[in-house]
């Protein structure tokens, strides 16, 4: 178990993330909501600026306890960053928005994103893409249309699971995903599509096979060996790891076009959060799926 460090101090930043059009694309329940590769974008990028000399690619103890809503009508979202800086060098950044009472007494804040940037990655067993690339049991494809269309209905900058490559087993998944296409998007711990589709494929595993279409509140640790760049072809790895407090926990990696890893989302957590609102199709569902 790591040591929990000391607090050294805290101190609260306005936080101004832009709201692009193609943010408008990850949509949930009719609701345009800031996507969780983005707000870790957006949190990397003020821890740098708080310790410029700190790296900022291993992340540890995520949680996503709430969507943030998109307005599509506003520029950018005006939130705060809450950094702790603990005396090992770490920081914890949280994500937050305030609402104000009708008085204009009283202000609160919500939080919608936490995570620790822990400065250099400590050593990690790598999954190599030849034990990746081996997916055991019977496998079922999903093509983009369907998985897109009637299972995460999302908009066009956000479908980058790519033509013919996910396929499904009660082992886990494989599919190839995109670096995405649009211009901007990469922030400083790369694009956000690749992590975003690959969260897409255990979306898709869920349904199957545990009759849930579940979404990420948390992870216990990320590791970026090397930034994914807009328009890179990856390959992706999903593999089950249990279940923990209603939540499905997955070990997700992503390979470069040579092979090496370049992402690492270890213990990811995934749920329902729409109080059974949303539901998998039948022809998804395998066999004794869920209830």
């Amino acid at each position: 178990m790591e040591d929990v460090p000391v607090v050294k101090g805290r101190v609260r930043l306005p936080l101004r993330i832009g709201v692009a059009p193609y943010l408008l694309d990850h949509r949930i329940e009719g609701q345009a909501v800031l996507p969780a590769a983005e707000a870790l974008n957006a949190l990397a990028r003020a821890a740098r600026e708080d310790a410029p000399e700190r790296p900022v690619r291993a992340m540890a103890e995520a949680s996503f306890p709430r969507f943030l809503p998109i307005d599509p009508g506003e520029g950018r979202i005006e939130a705060i960053c809450e950094i702790e800086r603990r005396e090992n060098g770490d920081r914890v950044c949280r994500l937050l928005t305030e609402s104000v009472s009708r008085s204009g007494r009283i202000r609160r804040a919500k939080e919608h994103a936490a995570v620790r940037f822990r400065g250099e990655a400590p050593g990690i067993p790598v999954l190599r893409l030849e034990q990746a690339s081996r997916l055991a049991g019977e496998g079922f494809r999903v093509s983009p249309g369907r998985l897109y269309r009637e299972l995460i209905p999302f908009g066009p900058a956000y479908r980058n699971v790519l033509d013919g490559t996910l396929v499904l087993s009660e082992a886990g998944a494989v599919a190839q995903v995109s670096g995405g296409s649009v211009a901007g998007a990469a922030g400083v711990l790369g694009s956000p599509f690749p992590m975003d589709a690959a969260i897409h494929c255990a979306c898709a595993w869920g349904q199957r096979y545990a009759g849930v279409v579940a979404f990420p509140v948390g992870f216990a640790e990320r590791f970026i060996f090397r930034p994914v760049a807009a328009g890179e072809t990856c390959f992706t790895r999903i593999l089950p790891a249990g279940a923990r407090e209603r939540a499905l926990i997955f070990d997700l990696w992503i390979y470069g076009p040579d092979g090496a890893p370049r992402e690492a989302l270890l213990g990811a957590a995934m749920k329902d959060v729409t109080a059974g609102r949303l539901k998998p199709p039948a022809w998804v569902r395998a066999p004794h799926s869920g209830d």
